[in-house]
């Protein structure tokens, strides 16, 4: 399962926030092992605040939740990611916009 969200307040300048969720269960096989999840979710929340045209400032956190298939591994583990970067975003039309 898959859910995403975009919004953009232009009385922010332009500010964009990027929901992603994805939800996802493996069925039980008998050929499981430690290695096998067997539910994950990942949760993106961003950012973007315009710096230049198509350059952006981006800050984000991003969360995964796991739990694996066989009883030694099924205890629920997480990751979390804060982050801080820039971004580059441009739609290029070859035949009809320079590249730079």
């Amino acid at each position: 399962m898959n859910a995403q969200f975009r919004r953009r307040f232009t009385r922010l300048g332009q500010v964009t926030y990027r929901w992603d969720t994805n939800l996802s269960y493996y069925l039980p096989a008998k050929t499981d092992d430690l290695t096998d999840l067997g539910t994950t979710l990942r949760v993106l929340q961003e950012l973007q605040i315009p710096i230049v045209d198509e350059l952006s400032l981006s800050i984000a956190a991003d969360v995964f939740l796991f739990r694996g298939k066989v009883p030694q591994t099924a205890r629920a583990g997480a990751n979390a990611l804060l982050r801080v970067g820039i971004t580059y975003d441009r739609l290029w039309k070859p035949r009809y916009q320079p590249f730079f």
